[in-house]
């Protein structure tokens, strides 16, 4: 896959600010993203140990003129180089405002150490959790790994959801948040710009007039 070819040609931190560049860039010109409670961007535990990371993510969030808390610093699941550098910076960017998630909590390297020791604010449970949650031991170990991150207080965010099953499941295990092709499959950026509230009033006009 694309992800994988990444991965191979050691690519991984010029990718990650890529992405994110474009994001806050996207996010800047975006009318309505005052609706938008979090805009979350992977980056890999090698791009996160990196020393100077805090500071590129403080100065491209500042310099597009965005709030911290919008922006959400997503931490994969593959190892990390130096997990003291990556703590550092996660710390540092939780005390300038900006929200870590945990990706694909229970697949990877990602482990309970993860909730201790990083300043995570939402855990993403893997969808193979969600999957096998329909079996009783499948189920038993879904809401054991809900109930490890609500014990330290951090909102719990299932995704995968492809049906209403699910998300009764999901709902019942005492997850907060949800994704998934129930809801809504993927989409460009300019068909996102139709699922949101215009800015003002002249711009619900012109939607209106273009539906």
């Amino acid at each position: 896959s694309f992800l994988r070819a990444v991965r191979s040609t050691g690519v991984h931190s010029r990718f990650d600010c890529y992405v994110f560049e474009k994001a806050c860039a996207w996010l800047s010109g975006l009318e309505g993203r005052k609706e938008i409670r979090y805009l979350s961007c992977n980056f890999s535990r090698l791009t996160l140990s990196q020393e100077a990371f805090a500071e590129y993510v403080r100065e491209t969030a500042d310099r597009y003129r965005l709030p911290h808390q919008v922006l959400a610093v997503e931490v994969t699941e593959e190892a990390a180089p130096s997990q003291e550098t990556m703590i550092r910076n996660l710390r540092q960017l939780h005390r300038d405002g900006f929200p870590v998630f945990l990706d694909d909590f229970g697949a990877g390297d990602t482990s309970p150490a993860d909730l201790r020791e990083l300043p995570i604010d939402v855990v993403k449970i893997d969808k193979g959790l969600l999957d096998g949650a329909g079996a009783p031991r499948g189920w038993t170990r879904f809401r054991s790994v809900v109930r490890l991150a609500e014990g330290r207080e951090i909102l719990v965010l299932c995704e995968g959801i492809e049906n209403e099953k699910q998300a009764a499941c999901a709902c019942l295990a005492g997850c907060s948040l949800a994704q998934g092709y129930y809801y809504s499959r993927p989409v460009s950026a300019a068909k996102f710009r139709w699922l949101l509230p215009d800015a003002d009033d002249a711009g619900t006009e012109q939607r209106k007039e273009r539906a």
